[in-house]
């Protein structure tokens, strides 16, 4: 068929040149740049397969730094070790020297000698990281890679407890960490109380107790304070000490299951409950400091701490005065209920509801509020009382506590009559009264203050007289008796009156309440007048102390504290130690309670802002000490605790002498718990336990450098088999994706001449149209 408007021999054509064109334009992008597949669209299978591969060479690329990295680590180990095991051989030949009944030398000079070659051990162990609690002391993770199933594989050296300084090595310190619960024998064989009697008495379950279950706490880094752990221990068919341990490690099994951080520390810490030569209760940690405590009645019986079968009481109470009768109006406005101490990481505000119209309705409210509260609740804190009776407070797991309240004017809880600020809240830097009437207020004004919750001090009378005292003649003579008060006058009260309303402040931002309990029925100042004088303390006394601190832990000595109640009483507490390279560590903690932080306002305060520090100082070092709460001759005392070689804690002066060591600057050095003294060859017989000692320091550093040279051939191999598996990845990459240039080179050389083909062809068909002309011409 001929046609004037489709040349389809000539379409076809071009088609054909065109796609000759693509062929040969990718042909010579593969040829250009040496890949086969420049684009998804040349093999999109390929392509993945062949990123896989390149994916899996560069991690086992890195992987094999990695290894040589690692190497290079165990390798300077190794060094070390074998220096130390010189050390080793000159300490055996200067305590065989010693022990010899021949030696007429002076062993103190030997000895000197002896105790310098331990330091020196000490000090290397520390620059290569094995010692006690090191840095490599522990499973150290190498990152190897490879593919399929192995992704993200690593080899771990486990180097965990192979310490090499003295202290690993059995030649001085305590070896672990370890709580034995009281001295009273609970084991077994013949003791004086069993398990059974005093698991089977009812007294030490308590009326705070679940029957059939006790409770202890763990603290230390990382889960102290507010995170501290607590387990409850099942003694259904406990009868035996093996029986007591076997359901404690079940209960920390359970405790450590959590995946919260202080889970996750506590699980780290590997604490374990065993018997102390079968006679007492005993917990352990491989290189963890810690302190248990019991959680009631119960537990500390199970810890030794007996009065024949049954455990010496934990639990201490605040008791109020006498509340109202049970229909006796109440009102809720702004009363609010504040509980510290015990225990919690920051005081716990209730406020009662608009609905407590009377005494009964605001007595049930509070005690539901108490027993609904999971803060409280944690610290085994209970309410219990009825209206005309006494509140009474209770903490199961004993210390001390205090419950203050505010807004209650007519006191009818019994918790004290203070003034609620208008803000909210049972404490004050500021208040102003209501408007002052002088031509109504008349008798005597007598007006209280509680500076930082301490206990009541009345200041002297007022009289007001008949309408003749202004409130500027008020605030006049209150400031005369607050500059005649030292305490009041230390909290910086000052009182002014402006535009009718007496106010009073405290000009270095000390926290107070006041209590216009004293006045007459007519002396309103604007802060009312119900209620009698309340001067009662309501606070508890510490419990005997139950806790138990890990020996094997180094500790400084425990420091007095007493509750910062001044706004100007800021104290400065530095933590340091040295890190594994000898640099110096140091973390500055600011205690104080004002309306900057209140940090200070309890010893529980303290100790959680402390711990909270170091533990968000993202510093290695000092994340491994802790501050633990210590009763110590009936003073609540702030200890620390660690694992270090050594630290040390240094407060400052406060300006009122409150906060830890009375507010007097001290520097106080670690030393180690339970510690045995360094081996020695000061004598004969000494020198002959220290032949004995360093035997089995040299088994044990042998043990420990089997391990390394174990570690240095198993990454060896491995290094081995990853650079064999980087070759054959690269390979099989190159296999799909790279160009073959010979083919390649066929290829280009075919779409030239295909191309030339096609135009030829091209133009022939061009001319096929003339045929039609032809056919359209005349004679």
């Amino acid at each position: 068929m001929l046609s004037l408007l489709t040349n389809v021999n000539s379409l076809i054509s071009q088609n054909n040149l065109n796609t000759d064109e693509q062929f040969e334009s990718q042909t010579i992008q593969q040829m250009s740049s040496g890949y086969r597949i420049n684009k998804s669209g040349d093999d999109p299978s390929g392509l993945t397969i062949a990123n896989e591969f390149r994916a899996d060479a560069t991690e086992l690329t890195q992987g094999v730094n990695n290894i040589n990295d690692a190497i290079g680590q165990l390798q300077i180990m190794d060094g070390g070790i074998s220096n130390i095991s010189n050390l080793l051989d000159q300490l055996k030949t200067l305590a065989t020297q010693s022990a010899s009944d021949a030696f007429t030398g002076d062993r103190t000079t030997l000895n000197s000698e002896f105790q310098s070659l331990l330091g020196e051990i000490d000090r290397q162990a520390q620059s290569i990281g094995l010692n006690w609690a090191g840095q490599y002391a522990q499973t150290m993770p190498v990152m190897v890679g490879g593919a399929g199933a192995a992704t993200g594989s690593t080899i771990d050296i486990d180097l965990s407890g192979l310490a090499v300084d003295t202290r690993g090595l059995s030649l001085g310190g305590a070896n672990g960490m370890t709580a034995v619960a009281g001295s009273a024998d609970i084991g077994d064989a013949s003791p004086t109380v069993t398990v059974a009697q005093i698991v089977a008495n009812t007294a030490n379950t308590g009326s705070e107790a679940t029957p059939g279950f006790t409770e202890f706490s763990f603290t230390g880094p990382g889960f102290s304070d507010g995170n501290a752990i607590a387990i409850a221990v099942n003694l259904q068919n406990v009868t035996t000490l093996d029986g007591l341990t076997a359901a404690v490690n079940a209960a920390i099994q359970v405790a450590a299951a959590g995946s919260s951080a202080a889970d996750e520390a506590f699980k780290t810490a590997g604490i374990t409950a065993s018997d102390a030569n079968g006679m007492q209760l005993s917990f352990s940690s491989p290189d963890t400091p810690f302190q248990v405590a019991a959680g009631d009645q119960m537990a500390n019986a199970l810890m030794g701490n007996l009065k024949g079968t049954a455990g010496i009481p934990l639990a201490t109470t605040v008791i109020g005065q006498a509340t109202a009768a049970a229909g006796a109006p109440f009102t809720p406005t702004n009363v609010a209920v504040q509980i510290a101490g015990a225990g919690l990481a920051s005081p716990v505000d209730l406020t009662l509801a608009p609905a407590d119209t009377d005494t009964a309705a605001a007595i049930a409210d509070l005690t539901s509020q108490v027993a609904g509260n999971a803060q409280l609740q944690a610290a085994g804190i209970t309410l219990r009382g009825q209206p005309g009776g006494s509140l009474t407070f209770t903490c199961a797991s004993g210390g001390t506590f205090s419950v203050e309240a505010a807004g209650d004017t007519a006191n009818a809880l019994g918790l004290g009559s203070f003034v609620a600020n208008a803000g909210g809240g049972v404490d004050y830097t500021s208040i102003s009264g209501y408007a002052y009437d002088p031509t109504t207020a008349s008798g005597n004004a007598q007006l209280e203050f509680s500076i930082g919750g301490g206990t009541s001090i009345a200041l002297p009378p007022i009289d007001l007289g008949s309408g003749t005292v202004t409130g500027s003649d008020i605030a006049s003579a209150l400031n005369d008796d607050f500059a005649k008060n030292p305490t009041l006058q230390a909290a910086g009260l000052t009182a002014s009156f402006s535009n009718n309303n007496l106010t009073i402040s405290s000009s270095n931002n000390t926290y107070f309440r006041v209590n216009p309990g004293g006045s007459d029925p007519t002396a309103d100042v604007g802060f009312g007048t119900a209620g009698a004088p309340f001067t009662q303390d309501l606070t508890a006394s510490a419990a005997l102390s139950n806790a138990v601190d890990s020996s094997g832990a180094t500790t400084v000595t425990p420091l007095p504290f007493q509750n910062l109640s001044y706004g100007n009483d800021d104290q400065t507490v530095i933590v340091s130690a040295d890190d594994v390279d000898g640099n110096a560590q140091t973390a500055t903690i600011t205690l104080q309670n004002n309306n900057l932080a209140r940090t200070g306002q309890t010893i529980d305060q303290a100790i959680v802002d402390i711990n909270h520090q170091l533990q968000t100082s993202n510093n290695t070092t000092l994340e491994k000490i802790v501050a633990v709460k210590e009763n110590v001759g009936g003073v609540e005392s702030i200890g620390f605790l660690s694992s270090l070689n050594s630290f040390t804690v240094s407060v400052g002066n406060s300006v009122n002498g409150n906060g830890l060591n009375g507010g007097v600057a001290v520097s106080e050095n670690s030393t180690l718990t339970g510690a045995s003294v360094n081996v020695s060859v000061d004598t004969e017989a000494n020198a002959l336990a220290a032949v004995t000692a360093i035997d089995n320091a040299v088994n044990q550093l042998g043990a420990v450098q089997c391990v390394v040279g174990t570690g240095e051939d198993q990454l060896n191999y491995a290094m081995g088999l990853s650079q064999s598996q980087v070759t054959n990845y690269s390979a099989a990459e190159s296999n799909i994706r790279d160009t073959d240039v010979a083919a390649g080179a066929a290829n280009l050389t075919k779409s030239q001449i295909i191309e030339q083909a096609t135009i030829a062809a091209m133009a022939q068909a061009n001319t096929s149209i003339q045929a039609v002309l032809t056919l359209l011409k005349g004679d």
